[in-house]
């Protein structure tokens, strides 16, 4: 049986508890495993879905620095009127995040949410976009 925060954490990989007894996922994608199968996969997404936290904690990290471009990038974004069209102008990851900082600084807190829960989506894009190519599948 899995708890709640595995739940999440197989929801976030595209995975479904159908069932509980006798245990079901099933993927996006069509795939499922029922039974033994399902509890003994399990833990590879578990440990798959703390890869991909790690990887997106990395690349957080890496492109959030306040280089000379964001800087210019920041100032660009904050010279724009009103919110909305600040937000309609990123571009990428590296924009919401800068723009979130900005708020964060500014201690409007709402915007910040906001502008981290749609720097998480685009990081999301970006990985799947970079894993096509990888495998080649564009």
């Amino acid at each position: 049986m899995v708890d709640i925060n595995q739940e999440i954490m197989l929801n976030d990989m595209g995975w479904t508890v159908i069932c509980y007894s006798p245990f079901e996922i099933e993927h996006t994608d069509g795939s499922f495993a029922r039974g033994q199968a399902a509890y003994m996969a399990v833990p590879a997404i578990l440990e798959e879905w703390k890869e991909y936290q790690q990887e997106l904690n990395a690349k957080r990290k890496q492109e959030l620095t306040m280089s000379i471009d964001n800087v210019r990038r920041l100032y660009e974004l904050t010279k724009i009127d009103g919110y909305d069209k600040q937000l309609a102008a990123c571009k990428n990851s590296i924009d919401f995040g800068i723009l979130k900082m900005h708020y964060v600084t500014l201690q409007d807190y709402s915007k910040a949410a906001e502008c981290r829960d749609r720097e998480k989506k685009a990081i999301e894009q970006e990985i799947n976009a970079n894993y096509k190519i990888e495998k080649n599948e564009i």
